[in-house]
């Protein structure tokens, strides 16, 4: 009984951890502005507490939900599009690095099962750099 008990708690921390501390902690991070270039075009990212919007130079702007997990190696997110002009209840899955003010991020297209394993360009990923805006 008291082992099965203790794994109880222990499972029950893992995820607390998996989860909360450092998904909290990485998303207060996050928040705000940050923008990136890509051959040449203007691209702005911004965080707030779950949702972000995304301005893809003159394509567009993209709206929706995101989840991080910063236990995944390298860290998870997934952005659930739900306004934009293509893409709309996608899910772009992709990998995340923050340094300070520089976030590195990389995406699978929305609606693909496949997530980056590392910030590199590759055909069908988006792989950009972000500088934060004070």
């Amino acid at each position: 009984m008291r082992g099965l008990l203790a794994l109880g708690l222990v499972a029950v921390l893992a995820a607390g951890v998996a989860t909360g501390g450092d998904a909290k902690k990485d998303a207060a991070k996050l928040e705000g502005k940050w923008v990136g270039e890509l051959k040449g075009l203007k691209l702005e990212m911004t965080f707030a507490k779950d949702q972000f919007t995304f301005k893809f130079g003159d394509t567009g702007t993209f709206k929706g939900t995101y989840k991080i997990d910063p236990s995944k190696k390298p860290r998870a997110m997934d952005m659930k599009i739900t306004d934009g002009p293509m893409f709309e209840n996608l899910t772009a899955k992709g990998i995340y690095d923050l340094d300070g003010d520089t976030l590195k991020w990389s995406t699978n297209e929305p609606g693909k099962d496949e997530r980056p394993t590392a910030f590199k360009d590759d055909e069908g990923h988006l792989n950009i750099t972000f500088k934060r805006v004070k």
